[in-house]
């Protein structure tokens, strides 16, 4: 038992690290992800970090956009008098979180361990997910708030999940519906690889993923999360047929339909727009919540980084306003150089993704790119609390997985889906 625990410990890091995003807010605006990520790397910098084998195309742009808005705050630095100036430790955060997230996974997990790993933490995520789901469900007809106050927010004050309630959007332990949405989203295409080859299993995991991310009324699962998911179960070498795919899927919604449950919902209205939007509405206009028509608040900010500092941007401390998507918030830190550098995170995502052989994996991985891509139009996909964890953790393992020799790279796996090599593989 002793000589197995080294070859523990790095599925129980990551494990740690996954299941931390989910914690609560420990004081103040501090999470339990924070604490477990910054803990973490403060006690492994001197010991494993130097051992890290970084994916050089994801992790270099990211540190570009780092590099350029610490530029920023280089004076003169460009400000403008129509946003007072944001939060340095926040913008800090944001970009370092990341980063760490990286390093931390390729010191620690051995390359031969990474598909292992990964099984591990989309077993957390779609658990904790679905199970968040469930709750959301509770929450339409029992008062949850006092609950989960302390997973909104560590501060005294209205949050942006009991705005939401009003209306019918609830997001279970996510303050945002949009940071639960992009979970809801990454949390369905896992499901569909990890539980391949358990239908049932599957269809009971992508229910309740599915009626949590219609519950907050997410745009970004709603419109991209679930047609990515549905593509993914159709193309994926699932244990079940098609026909069995789309008679248990017309099972799950009958049954929902018939209990009644959507009828006693507030937010059935709220959700039932989406099909029929506002007549006095462009389409942009409803279906980006206002982001990206052209009298948009985003685009004013985009006007105003132009006019101001078109190449730098306003540096890591940012303005103070809430980033609507992703482009929004690496302009106003970096200006179109960040853009630029952006642009090629996301190409790197996309690259490593079409790197993996095994065709289930990189299958997953490439609807997992579409998805990220996608979502940065509604939300920063990347760096948005919680979800930035998450995501960063299972990019990570994927590009270890990428990384590994092409013969090492080559294996089949057994019911339960977790990896059986053909080859020895190489650790470091």
């Amino acid at each position: 038992m002793i000589s197995d625990a080294p070859k523990r410990f790095p599925l129980a890091l990551v494990g740690l690290l996954t299941a931390a995003a989910f914690g609560p807010y420990v004081s103040g605006s501090v999470r339990t992800e924070q604490l477990a990520v910054y803990g973490t790397a403060a006690l492994l910098v001197p010991l494993t970090f130097f051992h890290a084998r970084p994916y050089w195309p994801l992790i270099a742009p990211w540190f570009g956009i780092l590099l350029v808005s610490l530029l920023g705050l280089v004076p003169p630095a460009a400000y403008t008098p129509a946003y007072e100036a944001g939060t340095l430790l926040s913008g800090l955060d944001n970009l370092t979180l990341p980063l760490i997230v990286m390093m931390l996974v390729w010191s620690v997990v051995p390359r031969s361990s990474a598909t292992s790993a990964l099984s591990v933490v989309a077993a957390i995520i779609v658990w904790i997910t679905a199970a968040n789901g469930l709750l959301s469900m509770v929450g339409t007809q029992v008062d949850l708030s006092a609950f989960l106050r302390p997973f909104w927010s560590g501060d005294i004050g209205e949050t942006t999940a009991e705005r939401a309630a009003q209306m019918g959007r609830l997001s279970g332990i996510f303050n945002q519906p949009a940071e639960a949405g992009v979970v809801y989203g990454v949390a369905g295409i896992l499901a569909v690889w990890r539980y391949r080859n358990k239908p049932k299993t599957t269809l009971m995991l992508l229910a309740l993923i599915s009626i949590g991310g219609m519950l907050c009324v997410s745009k970004v699962f709603i419109l991209g999360g679930i047609p990515l998911i549905l593509i993914h179960l159709w193309k994926s070498r699932a244990g079940f047929g098609n026909v069995g795919l789309l008679f248990g899927a017309a099972l799950v919604a009958a049954g929902v339909a018939q209990s009644g449950f959507f009828q006693e919902w507030t937010g059935f209205n709220y959700l039932a727009r989406l099909v029929a939007p506002d007549q006095d509405q462009g389409l942009i206009e409803f279906y980006s919540a206002g982001r990206w028509n052209e009298e948009a608040g985003m685009m004013a900010v985009f006007d105003v980084v132009v006019d101001a500092s078109p190449v730098f941007g306003f540096g890591l401390a940012g303005i103070q306003m809430p980033y609507d998507s992703a482009w929004t918030e690496v302009m106003v830190l970096d200006g179109l150089l960040g853009a630029v550098l952006l642009c090629i995170v996301y190409w790197a995502i996309f690259r490593m993704a079409r790197r993996l052989l095994e065709p289930d994996l990189r299958l997953m991985a490439t609807f997992l790119a579409l998805f990220l891509a996608g979502a940065s139009l509604g939300i920063p996909s990347l760096t948005v609390n919680r979800a930035s964890t998450i995501v960063w953790v299972v990019l990570a393992l994927l590009c270890m997985v990428a990384m590994r020799p092409r013969a090492a790279r080559t294996s089949r796996t057994d019911a339960t889906g977790l990896p059986i090599l053909t080859t020895r593989e190489v650790s470091h």
